[in-house]
């Protein structure tokens, strides 16, 4: 089952208590099991997603924060990936864990690319757009009012054009304005260089190493984002809920496979799973824990292809957890809670 063949799976009017003839729905005798406003979501949200894909987003970036992001002990973070199953992750690390020392004293960072740079950008954006902020920082620099004026009507264009940059465009910003990124273990903060801001928003995007970014010419912007563990790496996690879309390719693909064994399960009641097992090339065992993931609440499903779901919800965890019940409810409880 292909990852399209999946959003039509949770696109099946039979959530909702009905039944489908002719491209029609009709009331089925059946009670619904999906309630309207989550249904209504679910569906807001499949729509979202392919629009994305078609428009071509979601596209491996840049390392836009290479040079400029330090861990919690001012150490330099390098840009590194790994790939497993022919997907490619993206990280930042402490450079004294890529040397070993960091891991010997237990200091050191390994944090997803995507996770920090896009929690950095949006929080570069949400500035832009704040004309109070801009303009404290543009006073600094000129008093005259005709030149702030211009400044923050280049912010506004800037604030309202962000969401079309590429990652070069977005890494020319960064390198203009940003002075470092440093990520502690409640907070990211992010020292911009006002004469860079200026310059760039004056149309006079120059490399910020051409003008001066310490001391009383910077502005430093905090993202409260605390660390948190997932696996053997950690995660950035906004306590307010706010914090970006991760979507887990790993996650996403267990996804499937299972409601591809489930599709076969159904199309061939008869056949059994070792036989399932044996044309997918995996083990009995293995079916078997894939094919639990097909029955997994559908708002938990939604979650995971948008890329919102707790960052304790690892592919490792869905797969070794046997005790994955069948009521959605507690599901909930085990996979989405703090506590979990």
């Amino acid at each position: 089952m292909t990852r399209g063949a999946l959003y039509h799976t949770l696109q099946n009017r039979l959530y909702r208590g009905e039944i489908v003839h002719k491209a029609q729905a009709y009331p089925g005798e059946h009670e619904p099991i999906i309630d309207e406003d989550l249904w209504q979501k679910m569906q807001k949200t499949l729509a979202a997603n392919r629009v994305g894909r078609g428009a071509g987003k979601g596209k491996t970036r840049a390392s836009l924060l290479a040079g400029l992001i330090y861990d919690a002990h001012d150490e330099p973070m390098t840009p590194c990936h790994a790939v497993k199953k022919e997907v490619r992750y993206r990280y930042y690390v402490s450079k004294s864990l890529l040397s070993g020392g960091g891991r010997a004293e237990g200091k050191g960072q390994r944090i997803p690319a995507a996770n920090i740079e896009t929690l950095v950008a949006d929080r570069l954006r949400a500035w832009f757009a704040d004309p109070v902020a801009v303009l404290n920082a543009a006073q600094c620099l000129s008093p005259d009012a005709v030149t702030q004026k211009r400044l923050l009507d280049g912010a506004a264009r800037l604030a309202a054009s962000w969401h079309e940059f590429d990652a070069e465009r977005l890494r020319a910003i960064l390198r203009a304005m940003v002075v470092k990124v440093q990520v502690h273990s409640d907070r990211v903060e992010v020292t911009l260089d006002q004469v860079g801001v200026a310059l760039w928003l004056s149309g006079k995007d120059q490399p910020r190493s051409t003008h001066p970014s310490g001391g009383d010419g910077v502005t430093v912007l905090t993202i409260p984002a605390r660390l948190k563990r997932a696996g053997i790496e950690m995660k950035l996690v906004v306590d307010d809920g706010s914090e970006p879309a991760n979507i887990d390719p790993v996650l996403v693909r267990l996804l499937i496979r299972a409601h591809a064994i489930r599709a076969r399960v159904l199309e061939e009641p008869s056949l059994p799973l070792k036989e399932i097992a044996a044309e997918q090339g995996i083990s009995g065992s293995y079916v078997t824990r894939l094919l639990r993931l097909a029955f997994l609440a559908p708002d938990i499903v939604t979650a995971i292809l948008n890329g919102r779901h707790p960052p304790q919800l690892t592919a490792n965890r869905l797969m070794d957890d046997t005790r994955l019940p069948p009521d959605w409810a507690a599901q909930r409880e085990l996979l989405c809670s703090s506590n979990a």
